[in-house]
């Protein structure tokens, strides 16, 4: 499989795909190198939208998370794509400007993505918000 994302202005050839890629085979080895914003082909995107969210919520592991009795967002337990800046502990909190708490606004930001040009998620890590962002991009050759 060629590989469809690129840190911006600076392609490196060994981080995994971060979308319709096979995932990592270890989590507990921490990347040298991670990205808070990266470029991924409009292909690869289409492609992981059209074999659906349950696929895509198989390769990574969230909880709800609370705080004072209120939904505060998605605790991220796991994650298998490697060089994106998105942790284990993170909580993100937003994607594209939407908080989601239930299932059907899940999906309808899923069916979203097909026509965004950026994937902007907003997530705390310590009690910091943190910008994370997938710049969509046209590519013809999405190798690196």
């Amino acid at each position: 499989m060629t590989s469809c994302l690129k840190e911006q202005n600076n392609p490196t050839p060994d981080f995994d795909l971060l979308l319709g890629e096979k995932p990592s085979q270890s989590f507990k080895e921490p990347p040298q190198k991670r990205y808070k914003r990266m470029v991924i082909s409009r292909q690869a995107l289409k492609s992981t939208i059209d074999s659906g969210f349950g696929r895509f919520l198989g390769n990574i592991e969230v909880d709800p998370h609370f705080y004072q009795d209120q939904f505060a967002g998605w605790k991220i337990l796991r994650t298998p794509y490697a060089s994106f800046d998105m942790r284990p502990g993170d909580i993100v909190k937003s994607v594209n400007g939407s908080s989601v708490e239930r299932p059907n606004q899940a999906f309808e930001l899923w069916e979203s993505l097909a026509k965004a040009n950026t994937i902007a998620f907003v997530i705390e890590r310590r009690g910091e918000a943190i910008e994370l962002t997938l710049d969509v991009a046209d590519l013809e050759d999405t190798s690196l």
